[in-house]
């Protein structure tokens, strides 16, 4: 109940009152009818007298069931370190009878979370020729890697030429029996507060899924010289701060999920044992602040200085589908990069017919028969389309085996891969209405046919008697870049209206980086292929690229707060292109824009200093929703920054807006006497009276001295 919910805010506002303020619009805790687990949080931990922590869960379970016996069966986990609360097995009433308790801020239902699944540095301005770096200055960064756990043979994470771990790691590795720290990994920890680990993994921090170790090499791999992909996208593999510490907290398993109880295990351990930055490349169904294990989590983060970067989600192009969209989070979108990989077709007329894939089989210019899905019926009275699509089910695996399948596919055409693999096809040919920009791995030869080349291939088997094919291995070209990814989440915020986000963008499609050699390279029993790299996309790689710029950073700036380096990072971006589809979210799409770490490194002004103003938030953005779009609106912004140069400066402001939409900045001219003084401004957004459907307007916002443009996006979204 609401009262329970006020009294813990009101007794702890000095630290709650962000949560309090999101929450404010009344929040009511969902709750299910069967016994299932149930996160209590209790806010910070208690500082003015000791206490044993478990033992007031356990008096406080005991209170609401009425039995110290029952109470100490149903907790799982206790969270001891960073912040106050527990996890235990309640039923709907229990939860609801905890939720009223005094000193409990909210009583949520455990939930899970999907993972989000050498050039691209390079490709973001980011050469190692350029950077600029003191590799022991470097070596004292740590980041913390929440994901499914390290491949510690992979030569990214070698620790030559390291020394012993920073002075300031409270951290722990084992003992275990499969793994072993070094001075590159100096930690990890693995949580599985249920105990139900799905096979083949194990209680380690060893990665049988790969995720942890990609998305971990991202940020502060070592260089490998030569890393391919069965020779696709060979070149050197390295990470943004390469001589910095990683801190492993596996909470994600190979079947791709990451539950919430253990998702707040490792940041409760991970904030206690010293990391400096946080990556986190999961998330599902988010809900409010403090009923969001990511937020809450991050939010305890934040208070000690330590930024959490997360992936926005890969839900693209739906609009509000934008996940970890905390304002005290770093969120990020994913771009693609200026590298593509086509997938020929030749069929035995000599006919040469492109798509896209990423195949490192190579079928030796051998011809196999070519048959359509729909020639290959399973059983009488199957549908026809349905075998058209090659759905589960619907073909026969006689016909199919050692030929090549033609499948029309809705959707993405992995699961029609797998099928036909799994019946024993050489290979398959899908046609579908829109490719995406984002080729599969598959687990036998593939390439994916827009509707053009799809029409002449269907043409062909139609009027020949025996048709034949054979698909090459797959060739790297170069593409205009970056774009949004079509599968990057895009925003508005689904809760907090008046926050942009995603925060910004960073490659995520085709990165070549560090996978494991526990599963193969498409996790399915029947491929063979194991790879110490692989090429994957998502929003889960962009927010890596994201922590190892922030790392950068925090190595050069080791007292800047999390909110000057997310304020760097988001005004020093980079233009984004959108496809025309899709044009009509830009900046729900790519918040500031892409992120340029050398830019950030310097960005003359930064939202350090604590929040004033209207909305109270300081925030790097603006955003401006209008409810009533037949009225003309107006809202005021305050924002406090910060000069980080050396010593005096003077900015002037230069705006862009739209035909129509005014904006005033008061003052024009930011004088600076010296280094970490504060200015504030304010700004003035007029929008008029408009009778077209809802839209979204962009505006801007530059600071600019001599050297530096700090840029703020400034959106107006007619909701």
């Amino acid at each position: 109940m609401e009262m329970g919910r006020s009294s813990s805010c009101t007794a702890g506002s000095s630290t709650l009152f962000l949560f309090c303020f999101f929450v404010s619009m009344g929040l009511s805790l969902l709750v299910v009818a069967t016994k299932e687990k149930y996160i209590v949080y209790m806010g910070q931990l208690p500082h003015h007298q000791p206490v044993d922590v478990p033992e007031s869960h356990h008096k406080i379970l005991t209170d609401a069931l009425g039995s110290s016996e029952v109470a100490k069966e149903r907790i799982m986990h206790s969270y001891t370190r960073s912040f106050n609360g527990f996890v235990a097995n309640l039923t709907e009433d229990e939860a609801r009878k905890l939720s009223e308790t005094e000193g409990v801020v909210s009583v949520f239902k455990s939930g899970k979370h999907k993972l989000h699944t050498t050039k691209a540095w390079d490709f973001l301005g980011f050469s190692d020729l350029l950077v600029k770096r003191d590799r022991v200055v470097e070596s004292n960064i740590i980041v913390g890697v929440l994901d499914s756990g390290i491949n510690m043979q992979s030569e990214c994470f070698s620790d030559t030429n390291l020394g012993p771990p920073p002075a300031k790691w409270k951290g722990t590795c084992g003992p275990f029996d499969d793994f072993t720290c070094n001075k590159k990994i100096i930690g990890a920890r693995w949580f599985k507060v249920d105990k139900n680990i799905p096979a083949p993994d194990v209680a380690s921090p060893v990665d049988y899924r790969g995720h942890g170790s990609h998305t971990a090499s991202i940020i502060a791999g070592r260089v490998v010289e030569g890393a391919n992909f069965f020779g696709l996208a060979a070149g050197d593999a390295r990470g943004a701060v390469p001589s910095a510490r990683i801190a492993v907290y596996k909470v994600c398993y190979v079947d791709g999920y990451c539950s919430d109880e253990d998702i707040l295990a490792a940041f409760d351990h991970a904030i206690a044992d010293g990391v400096d930055i946080i990556n986190l490349s999961v998330g599902e169904d988010p809900g409010y602040s403090v009923t969001d294990a990511i937020a809450i989590g991050s939010f305890h983060a934040m208070q000690k200085r330590i930024l959490t970067i997360a992936s926005a989600g890969n839900d693209g192009p739906l609009e509000g589908s934008v996940v970890n969209f905390s304002p005290w989070m770093l969120t990020v979108g994913a771009t693609t990069t200026d590298r593509q990989f086509m997938t020929r077709v030749v069929l035995d007329n000599g006919n040469n017919l492109t798509g896209i894939s990423v195949n490192t089989f190579d079928m030796a210019n051998s011809m196999y028969p070519l048959i359509r899905g729909s020639d290959a019926v399973s059983l009488e009275g199957t549908s026809v389309m349905l075998a058209s699509r090659c759905v589960e089910g619907s073909l026969n695996v006689t016909l199919i085996k050692d030929k090549i399948v033609f499948c029309l596919t809705i959707g993405g055409p992995g699961k029609a891969g797998e099928i036909i693999s799994e019946g024993g096809g050489s290979g398959a040919i899908m046609q579908v209405s829109d490719i995406a920009d984002t080729p599969e791995v598959f687990s036998l030869p593939v390439t994916v046919l827009g509707e053009v080349d799809g029409k002449v291939l269907s043409d062909y088997i139609e009027n020949t008697q025996n048709p034949q094919a054979t698909i090459y291995k797959s060739e790297e070209i170069q593409i205009p870049a970056p774009f949004v990814a079509s599968f990057s989440s895009r925003g508005p915020n689904p809760v907090y209206q008046n926050i942009l986000k995603p925060d910004l963008v960073a490659p995520g499609k085709h990165i070549l980086a560090a996978s494991t050699l526990k599963t193969s390279v498409t996790g399915k029993p029947n491929d063979k292929r194991f790879s110490n790299f692989l090429l994957r996309s998502g929003t889960s790689m962009a927010a890596p690229f994201a922590a190892g710029a922030a790392a950068y950073i925090k190595s050069l700036h080791p007292t800047w707060s999390p909110a000057a380096i997310k304020s760097a990072l988001m005004t020093t971006t980079k233009a984004v292109n959108m496809s025309f589809e899709y044009a009509k979210l830009r900046d729900f799409a790519y918040g500031a824009g892409q992120i340029d770490p050398l830019r950030a490194a310097d960005p003359g002004l930064v939202t350090y200093a604590p929040p004033s103003g209207r909305d109270d938030l300081n925030y790097p953005s603006i955003l401006f929703p209008i409810r009533n779009r037949k009225k003309p609106s107006e809202a005021v912004y305050w924002r406090t920054v910060t000069n980080v140069d050396n010593g005096p400066a003077e900015y002037t402001a230069t705006v862009l807006a739209p035909a129509g939409v005014e904006i005033i900045v008061e003052p024009l001219t930011l004088k600076f006497s010296r280094q970490y003084e504060n200015q504030i401004f304010k700004v003035t957004v007029r929008v008029p009276a408009s009778n077209v459907p809802p839209y979204v307007l962009s505006a801007s916002l530059e600071w600019k001295d001599n050297v530096h443009t700090v840029r703020s996006p400034i959106v107006i979204y007619f909701t």
